[in-house]
């Protein structure tokens, strides 16, 4: 699912203005967060799409041969973590599963809806008038289901099989070095609660890209590497902080206070990274970095 932000920040780096025509919209969440709390639904502007028809759309998908520098470059960019190849920093060991469940024929297609419940919580996400993704964070989906006040009552049937990751946030150290930057999800992972990881990765990759031309024109690259550190580790912090205020509002008991725990953790260690900083010394400034005078 893109929010409105992500997909005008996609259509502006693609200059495409219609990227995302035709593709179902969701226009309403349907949220019912806290203990014995009745669902509030509040206008919402998103879409969904898959990450293969992102790729499609934007037409990056080329032949092997067709990226090969004809010269040996100077700079990499890591999109996709290799497990050995970076230390991690995480924060919790909670998981998610995403199952593809039928939707009645009542419930809205283009509301979502989240629930939370004491051991976890739900987000139903339709993806046409009736299919849909149920994504289950916390307890085993089946009796989180059973014990659903609202979002259950929308599925008519759970498909078979599903697929399970990891859904708490996490850091890859270092972030970037002397050749080479990690984007993306190998370097960040974001909580599904709270976290955009198709803007995320946009972003820093424009962050990236700049980073690789300043240093190409002369600027000092420990001071680039540092500046794109801090930021990430910025918008890092920044999402641990909204993460936080969710889990302490969505319910209470042990399995909602570790998570409040965890995130505790990972905002101290994030604040301490960030006092060794003395300040940017770069803005950017559409796709390039200038040095702050």
């Amino acid at each position: 699912m893109l929010t409105a932000t992500t997909q005008y920040l996609l259509q502006d780096v693609f200059e495409a203005s219609d990227l995302f025509k035709g593709l179902h919209r969701i226009r309403r969440r349907a949220v019912a967060w806290g203990e014995k709390t009745n669902p509030v639904v509040v206008p919402h502007s998103a879409l969904v799409i898959s990450e293969q028809m992102v790729l499609d759309r934007i037409n990056l998908e080329a032949a092997p041969g067709d990226w090969e520098p004809a010269d040996p470059a100077e700079w990499t960019i890591i999109a996709a973590r290799e497990p050995t190849q970076f230390s991690e920093h995480n924060f919790g060991a909670r998981t998610a599963s995403a199952t593809q469940v039928t939707i009645r024929d009542e419930a809205a297609s283009d509301a979502c809806w989240i629930e939370s419940q004491p051991e976890g919580w739900l987000f139903l996400l339709p993806i046409g008038p009736l299919e849909g993704w149920l994504l289950s964070v916390g307890a085993p989906v089946e009796s989180m289901l059973a014990a659903s006040r609202f979002i259950g009552g929308n599925i008519a049937e759970i498909q078979q099989g599903s697929s399970r990751f990891s859904s708490h946030p996490r850091i890859a150290e270092p972030l970037a070095g002397p050749g080479w930057i990690a984007c993306g999800t190998a370097a960040l992972g974001f909580d599904p609660l709270c976290g955009d990881g198709a803007g995320h990765a946009t972003r820093e990759a424009i962050l990236a890209a700049a980073m690789i031309r300043a240093a190409n024109k002369g600027a000092d690259t420990e001071s680039l590497i540092e500046h794109y550190r801090m930021r990430l580790l910025a918008g890092f912090r920044r999402h641990l902080e909204v993460c936080r205020d969710f889990y302490q509002s969505g319910h209470s008991g042990p399995w909602w206070n570790q998570q409040v725990l965890d995130l505790n953790r990972g905002l101290e260690w994030s604040e301490q990274q960030l006092r060794q900083f003395p300040g940017f010394r770069y803005r950017l400034n559409g796709f390039s970095l200038e040095a702050l005078s």
